[in-house]
């Protein structure tokens, strides 16, 4: 058990990227459908490949965060994620189905598959 535990500033950081998860795939969408604006043909006008380079490293490192998070449930066994994801996002209480420290350790361990997704752990 010990091995999931992770430091308590890491921790609350990875549940607030995995509460952040609706808020960044808007992001990257938007990102991703974005159209550069057109050029103004003045000289020293900004470059379009900066924006559009800009652009794809802001969804590259969206996409980054959004991918740990979607992974960090290998290994979750299916039954659980509904409750885990909704006590993360809403913190509504856990389910009856399953016994709270089931609960608890499944949670420990999606948070810090994430963590080390995310490269954090």
């Amino acid at each position: 058990m010990m091995r999931y535990v992770l430091p308590p500033a890491i921790r609350q950081a990875v549940l607030w990227t995995i509460r952040d998860y609706y808020r960044l795939k808007l992001r990257y969408e938007e990102i991703v459908e974005a159209s550069p604006p057109p050029p103004d043909g003045q000289p020293g006008a900004l470059n379009p490949r900066d924006a559009l380079g800009d652009r794809a490293i802001r969804a590259s490192e969206i996409g980054f965060k959004i991918r740990a998070i979607e992974g960090g449930w290998e290994g979750i066994p299916e039954e659980y994620r509904r409750g885990i994801w909704q006590h993360i996002q809403n913190r509504q209480p856990f389910p009856d189905d399953a016994a709270l420290q089931t609960y608890k350790v499944w949670k420990q361990r999606y948070i810090h598959n994430v963590a080390v997704r995310l490269r954090w752990w």
